[in-house]
C-alpha cells in the first residue's frame, strides 16, 4: 500500500498482535487501532513509518516498553498510547520529536523518572502522563515547553518541589499534580499564569502559606489544595478571582478567619474549608454567594451565630 495515507480500525474486536510488517507502510500519516483487544508489544518496525503524523494505539492491552525507534518518527505530531498495560521507562529518544503537539502516556505502568529530554518537544501543547508509576522530581525542562496548555501528572509517585520556571508557561490552562509526594511551597510565580483555569495540587505534602499572588490568576475556575500541609491564613487577595467556581482547601493547617473579600466570588459553586483551624464568625458578606451548591465548614473553630444572610443560598 504505497499510497495509503490513513488506516483507522477503531472500535472493533481485533485480537492478536501488531504485525512487524506495518513498518512497510511508508506513506501512512495516520495509523489508529484505538479500542480493540490487541495484545503483545509495539513492534520496533513502527520506526520505519517515517511519514506518520498521528499514532493511536490506546485502549488495548499492549504490554512491554515503548520502542526507542519511536524517536525516528520526526513528523509525529500526536502519540496516544494511553489505557494499555505498557511498562518500563519512557525512552529519551522521544525528545527528538520536536513536531509533537500531543503526548498521552496516561493509565499505564510506566516507571522510573520522567526524561528531561521531553522538554525538547517545544511544540507540545498537551502532556498526559497521569496514573502511572513515575518517581523522582518533575524535570524543570518540562516547564520550559513554551506551547504547553495541559500538564496532567496526577496519581504518580513524583517527589521534589515545583520550580519557579513554571511561571513562564504563558499558555498553560490546566495543571494537575494530585496524588504525588511533592513538597515545598507553591511558587509565587503561579500568579503569572494568566490563562490557567484549573490548578490541582491536592493530596501531596505542600506546605507553607498560600501565595497571595494567586489572586492575579483572573482566569482561574478551580483550585484544589485539599490534604496538604498548608498553614497561615486564606489570602484576602483571592477575592479578586471573580471567575472562581470551586475552592477546595480542606484538611490543611489553615488559621485565621474567613476573608470578607470572598463575598465577591459570586459565581462560586463549591467552598470547602473543612478540617482546618479557622475561627471567628461567618462573614455576612457570604450571603451574596447565591450560586453555592456545596459549603463545607466542619471541623474548624468558628463561633457566633449563623448569619441570616445564609438564607439567600437558595441552591
Amino acid at each position: 500500500m504505497t499510497s495509503l495515507l490513513e488506516l483507522i480500525v477503531d472500535g472493533n474486536r481485533l485480537k492478536g498482535t501488531l504485525p512487524t510488517e506495518i513498518g512497510t507502510m511508508a506513506s501512512v500519516q495516520m495509523f489508529s487501532v484505538t479500542s480493540n483487544d490487541l495484545t503483545g508489544t509495539l513492534p520496533r518496525s513502527i520506526g520505519r513509518m517515517t511519514t506518520l503524523q498521528y499514532l493511536y494505539v490506546d485502549g488495548n492491552m499492549f504490554t512491554g516498553a515503548l520502542p526507542t525507534e519511536l524517536g525516528l518518527l520526526t513528523a509525529l505530531e500526536g502519540l496516544f498510547v494511553y489505557d494499555n498495560q505498557l511498562n518500563g521507562t519512557v525512552p529519551t529518544e522521544l525528545g527528538r520529536l520536536t513536531a509533537m503537539s500531543f503526548l498521552s502516556l496516561r493509565t499505564n505502568s510506566f516507571s522510573g523518572t520522567m526524561p528531561t529530554e521531553l522538554g525538547l518537544m517545544t511544540a507540545c501543547q498537551e502532556l498526559w502522563a497521569h496514573t502511572n508509576n513515575f518517581n523522582g522530581s518533575i524535570p524543570t525542562e518540562i516547564f520550559a515547553m513554551p506551547a504547553l496548555k495541559i500538564l496532567n501528572l496526577y496519581n504518580n509517585s513524583l517527589t521534589g518541589t515545583l520550580p519557579t520556571q513554571l511561571g513562564a508557561l504563558a499558555f498553560l490552562e490546566t495543571i494537575s499534580l494530585e496524588g504525588n509526594n511533592l513538597v515545598g511551597t507553591l511558587p509565587t510565580e503561579l500568579g503569572l499564569l494568566s490563562a490557567l483555569t484549573y490548578l490541582d495540587v491536592q493530596t501531596n505534602s505542600f506546605g507553607g502559606t498560600l501565595p497571595t499572588e494567586l489572586g492575579r490568576m483572573t482566569a482561574l475556575q478551580y483550585f484544589y489544595a485539599t490534604k496538604n500541609l498548608f498553614s497561615g491564613t486564606l489570602p484576602k487577595e483571592w477575592g479578586q478571582l471573580v471567575g472562581l467556581d470551586g475552592l477546595f482547601v480542606g484538611q490543611n493547617g489553615l488559621v485565621g478567619t474567613l476573608p470578607t473579600e470572598f463575598g465577591q466570588l459570586t459565581g462560586l459553586l463549591d467552598l470547602m474549608v473543612n478540617d482546618n483551624y479557622l475561627a471567628g464568625t461567618l462573614p455576612t458578606e457570604y450571603g451574596k454567594l447565591t450560586s453555592l451548591l456545596r459549603v463545607h465548614l466542619e471541623n474548624n473553630a468558628f463561633s457566633g451565630t449563623l448569619p441570616t444572610e445564609m438564607s439567600q443560598w437558595s441552591n
